[in-house]
């Protein structure tokens, strides 16, 4: 995420705003700044609420995942993150895409 942190996220979440979807992105909270000032962006574009940020560590994401409204969880991260993203999503029955 240190080299394009931005793009990654364009890469995951376009196609979800083309289907309809409502889309909430954890950024690297090493490189956070970016994607939040791409939110306040993008925000300025779609309804409030379909394009959210939440900033936090693999805790924030783990909570993210395992919540029970998320219909898919995507992840760009190291085996061990998709791994525990991958056992999280099971536990629902979640589509992910690592």
């Amino acid at each position: 995420p240190w080299n394009y942190p931005m793009m990654m996220a364009v890469w995951k979440f376009a196609p979800a705003l083309a289907a309809g979807n409502t889309v909430v992105i954890k950024p690297s909270d090493t490189t956070p700044a970016s994607t939040v000032l791409m939110a306040e962006i993008i925000g300025q574009i779609l309804p409030k609420g379909v394009f959210n940020v939440l900033c936090g560590d693999r805790d924030t994401g783990r909570a993210m995942v395992e919540h029970p409204t998320p219909a898919m969880a995507s992840i760009t991260g190291s085996v061990r993150a998709g791994m525990q993203v991958a056992e999280s999503a099971a536990k629902d029955v979640k589509r992910v895409h690592l």
